[in-house]
């Protein structure tokens, strides 16, 4: 990657900082559960065991993530194939298969969204073949100084190219605005136009002034950079609109088999909860000074954005943090009543429940309790 930088400083400015910023984010939403023991044990790993593992795992990804990630590989690759040279051979070829279709992948992204899950059937993505091929022979393709016949065949290619990409702009926009009157969740709203108003704003950037640039202007000379920067904005735009989806997701339209499913989500929730909740029971989890999500889903064995979904919507936390300081607060409570700890000072129940400074810990109390750890002595003592 340095020497690429080195090589390439306009994309150095833009594709490092990404990269580092959203590395942890990525990797966060990538997290999924271990293989189950019959599938490893005991095992070599040929070709088949790993696509047996492959395949189990790609069961458990959910579908926002998957066609996050064949966007950000198409996003990625299409800009890096503009600063390569086109004569790189198999590397050039690569990255322009590979970066062929992101407009369409953002589509899709974009109906798994703000669309039910049904609407994801196996018409839809029968398309990115399709739109990969179009794309790529449109780079790929060389039609200067050929014949009349390849001239035209080039021109219709490109136009194809041009359509396409048209057209799945225009579909993002009818997919965030789907159902968008009659959302009642204020913050759906929100995000849906927070979420329109950033692609609309890139795409004017990309297409009106970046796109046929006159040379020797500014945006001429900056173009490649532009664009590049363009791609990865919206990387990050629709990435925080995967991370909304994962802890907020879109409720399902009345239909057949509505409630069954509703009933199944219902008590896979529960259970869920359950296995929360008795985790956070055992007091070498709780008391860990830097416990995470992360720890406590690997606990119950469960994927990160479903323990995180669960805490704010079925235990109905605001956050991972106000349901870890609010065991640890009533740990704090009883070892407050305990006559046996009445020696103990503050500080030491406040590092022996898992918070690293008083500060902290005083605030946590005073908000769940509505009083200061001192006071509640106090009146424990009194009692």
């Amino acid at each position: 990657m340095q020497d690429y930088a080195t090589q390439y400083p306009h994309c150095q400015i833009v594709v490092l900082p990404f990269w580092k910023s959203t590395s942890f984010k990525l990797t966060t939403m990538w997290k999924i559960s271990s293989l189950p023991d019959e599938l490893t044990a005991g095992r070599p790993r040929d070709a088949a065991s790993v696509a047996t593992s492959l395949i189990y795992r790609l069961k458990d990804i959910e579908p926002v993530v998957l066609l996050w990630w064949c966007f950000a590989l198409a996003t990625l690759s299409a800009s890096l194939a503009r600063y390569y040279p086109t004569d790189t051979g198999f590397t050039y070829v690569a990255l322009v298969i590979t970066g062929a279709g992101p407009c369409a992948w953002l589509w899709f992204l974009s109906r798994a969204l703000f669309r039910d899950r049904k609407h994801l059937g196996v018409g839809v993505f029968s398309l990115v073949p399709l739109v990969i091929a179009i794309e790529a022979a449109a780079a790929l393709t060389p039609f200067s100084g050929a014949s009349v016949f390849a001239t035209e065949a080039g021109r219709i290619i490109r136009n194809a190219e041009a359509l396409v990409c048209f057209t799945a702009i225009a579909f993002v926009w009818r997919e965030t605005l789907h159902g968008f009157s009659g959302q009642p969740n204020a913050a759906e709203r929100r995000v849906r136009v927070l979420f329109l108003a950033g692609f609309s704003l890139l795409v004017g950037v990309s297409l009106l002034w970046v796109s046929g640039a006159a040379p020797g202007s500014i945006a001429a000379e900056w173009q490649d950079t532009m664009l590049t920067l363009c791609a990865l904005l919206t990387l990050i735009i629709s990435l925080l609109a995967v991370q909304f989806r994962l802890r907020h997701p879109l409720h399902e339209t009345a239909g057949p088999g509505r409630n069954q499913r509703a009933s199944s989500v219902e008590g896979e929730s529960v259970e869920l909860a359950s296995r929360i909740l008795t985790a956070l029971k055992d007091d070498k989890l709780l008391t860990s000074s830097y416990l995470k999500v992360a720890d406590l889903a690997e606990h119950t064995g469960d994927q990160e954005y479903k323990v995180t979904r669960c805490i704010t919507s079925h235990l109905g936390y605001r956050n991972f943090n106000h349901l870890v300081n609010s065991f640890r607060i009533e740990r704090a409570k009883r070892l407050f009543e305990d006559p046996e700890r009445q020696r103990m000072t503050i500080a030491s129940i406040a590092y022996d429940c898992g918070f690293n400074s008083l500060g902290p810990f005083n605030r946590a109390f005073r908000q769940h309790t509505g009083v200061t750890p001192k006071e509640y002595r106090q009146r424990s003592g009194a009692a």
